[in-house]
């Protein structure tokens, strides 16, 4: 850790203590600033946050720990590794499919037992899956490459590095192709088409609207690992709490930021009012939701975008998430486990387009109790269900819809879970708005669209102000557990090349 004489420190604020927040906090303390960290809820961690009730311990948000070369980065920049603080065990399924055409496919790790799995899918399937996996491959390793650094206008992309790196790219991907015809124009299979292009839901979109060159996640599916934290995903927040009480940082919850306060003279934020007090420093950072912050927290004067801006945005899915604490085994379910409908065109229209829940969705069910006996009671099941829905969803009817969803995925697992549950939590749009200032009640920020990538993505330093910077799901690199923590990174970089 760098030492500097407390005379000579600059003091930051670091405002939202989710992934970003505490991942900022935590590499400039590591730099020798002064840092405060403001978070709005009672517990840190943000959308990873974990919350336990009658012997069960809920993951609420993140539940796949993939790319850990980047995590293992945000560490190293730290002088640290995530094994000081949590291990990691391999999922040797990686996933299971449910669909109403076929029985259920599990997803291994073992590449060639899938292979084989997809070639009585679709003869022939396999040395077409081979190419694939090898073309997103060289495509994620170049991708990693060009995320060590963030991009300010589309002239930053033009450094030999970059530029050749980006023709490489483009050599295996047309840039105006959807992920959808890159796949489909590759596999005929629906089912393994699916398979392959679910990864988009991850990205807030759908494969319609989200640009080819994204099917890197293939690469990160296929040829690398699914981790899984003893304990929960909720390791790695704790990870980097206690990084920042290592370092120094001053942590302070239960503290919601009510104004912002700027010298016009200097174009400097100057101190920040909260529930509790006033908090004055050299540098600010927020990573609270970027559109709450922007229209409701900046004066006129110096918001970085008009509220027509924000409106027009194309937002990543909402979710109705349910937590579930049953008092049996569920053995039909493996850790993560999905259901694709046969038609999921209509579910992705609808969570594009409707104010409608999907009637019949696609979902998500994560079952860590499968992998962790210490997140559930003995024999018991700890399930997390994710039904992506749209930021334009009605507000009510949430409680039937669920009902709805709990029988449909009984009737698609062959499953009795209903009857077994002693203690279910509700998590919806309303509740990301409270809970998150989520902006509409997005779920994840500002989808992956081609217009809405790279430097495209809303700017990390305030165009007027120039003690102010940006981080999280809503800048540059996006949205994920990995990508967040990757604008950590920039913007610690940004500050560390402004106060040189």
């Amino acid at each position: 850790m760098k030492s500097i004489p407390d005379s000579e420190q600059k003091k930051c604020v670091v405002i939202g203590g989710g992934l970003a927040g505490l991942a900022t906090a935590a590499g400039l303390a590591y730099r020798g600033y002064s840092v405060i960290l403001i978070e709005k809820n009672k517990d840190l961690g943000g959308r990873a946050r974990v919350f336990k009730q009658k012997g069960f311990t809920f993951d609420m948000g993140p539940s796949w720990y993939m790319m850990p070369e980047v995590i293992e980065s945000f560490f190293a920049s730290v002088g640290k590794k995530s094994s000081d603080y949590y291990s990691l065990r391999e999922l040797s399924t990686k996933y299971r499919v449910f669909s109403d055409s076929h029985k259920p496919i599990d997803i291994v790790s073992n590449i060639q037992k899938n292979l084989r799995l997809f070639e009585t899918l679709e003869p022939g399937s396999r040395a077409k899956l081979v190419s694939l996996i090898t073309k997103t491959n060289v495509a994620y390793t170049l991708s990693i490459e060009l995320l060590a650094r963030k991009y300010d206008s589309f002239l930053s992309l033009l450094t030999p590095k970059t530029m050749l790196a980006g023709l490489r790219l483009l050599s295996q991907f047309n840039p105006f192709q959807s992920y959808e015809r890159f796949i489909t124009t590759q596999l005929s299979h629906p089912l393994i088409q699916k398979i392959l292009q679910f990864h988009t839901v991850f990205l807030g979109g759908s494969p319609k609207r989200t640009p080819a060159l994204y099917s890197i996640l293939i690469a990160s599916d296929f040829k690398g690992k699914i981790w899984y934290p003893e304990g929960g995903i909720g390791q790695l927040p704790k990870a980097l709490e206690a990084l920042c009480k290592e370092f120094g940082v001053t942590i302070k919850t239960e503290e919601a930021v009510t104004s912002v306060h700027i010298d016009d003279e200097t174009k400097r934020v100057t101190s920040v009012d909260t529930t509790q007090g006033t908090y004055d420093a050299d540098i600010f950072v927020t990573t609270a939701d970027y559109a709450y912050f922007d229209i409701h927290l900046l004066p006129n004067e110096y918001k970085e975008y008009s509220k027509d801006y924000w409106e027009n945005r194309e937002y990543a899915i909402s979710s109705v998430l349910v937590y579930l604490g049953l008092s049996k085994k569920i053995p039909e379910l493996q850790h993560h486990n999905f259901y694709f409908q046969d038609d999921w065109n209509d579910h992705f229209s609808t969570i594009q387009n409707s104010t409608e829940f999907p009637k019949k969705p696609c979902y998500y069910v994560c079952a860590p109790s499968v992998t962790d006996h210490t997140v559930a009671p003995k024999n018991a099941e700890n399930l997390f269900i994710l039904v992506p829905v749209s930021v334009q969803t009605k507000q009510h009817g949430v409680d039937e819809y669920v009902e709805h969803v709990l029988d449909h995925v009984e009737a698609t697992t062959g499953a009795e879970i209903q009857k077994h549950i002693v203690y279910k939590k509700i998590f919806a749009q309303k509740d990301f708005a409270h809970e998150f200032n989520a902006y509409k009640g997005n779920a994840l920020g500002l989808s992956h669209s081609l217009l809405q990538s790279v430097f495209m993505r809303p700017r990390m330093k305030a165009k007027q102000l120039s003690n102010l910077y940006f981080a999280g799901q809503f800048t540059q690199p996006g949205i994920g557990v990995p990508m967040v923590l990757l604008s950590a990174q920039y913007v610690i970089d940004e500050i560390q090349k402004d106060s040189a």
